[in-house]
């Protein structure tokens, strides 16, 4: 089987830099999750994109690194989103769907540039032992 990928730098406007990203703009029919772990492992990359869907106002993906599935990702979305739209795939106003749900997301191609609207964050408990903070960081409870 084919697979058609990208090697995009993220974050920089020089080649080489920044952050690397793989990204397959248009996923194999049948292209099973075990062979996108393998893809994602093959490249070695941070993370690999796997685009599942595409259409003017927005698109599916899913996210690995060489171990796992993600969420969701900021260099990801920045990097898939201006290829997608560099390509012509999407409009440069699109919305990004991922496990965690819909990000909007913004490509000027002219300026090279990307941004996305991302989600609140959500807090968890506090976690109150000093103690295994430290210790975890290499430091005494003191030196917090």
């Amino acid at each position: 089987m084919d697979v058609a990928f990208r090697l995009v730098d993220a974050f920089t406007e020089t080649p080489f830099q920044g952050n690397r990203l793989c990204v397959v703009p248009e996923t194999p029919e049948g292209f099973s999750t075990e062979q996108m772990k393998m893809l994602a492992l093959e490249t070695n990359f941070s993370e690999t994109t796997f685009v599942t869907e595409s259409r003017a106002d927005g698109y599916r993906m899913r996210i690995f690194t060489p171990d796992a599935e993600l969420p969701f990702a900021g260099h990801p979305t920045i990097g898939t989103a201006y290829t997608l739209a560099s390509e012509g795939r999407t409009s440069t106003r699109t919305v990004q769907t991922t496990a965690l749900g819909n990000i909007p997301v913004e490509v000027d191609l002219e300026r090279g540039f990307a941004w996305m609207t991302q989600k609140p964050p959500v807090f968890g408990q506090e976690f109150g032992d000093r103690g295994v903070v430290a210790e975890a960081a290499g430091l005494d409870p003191d030196d917090l």
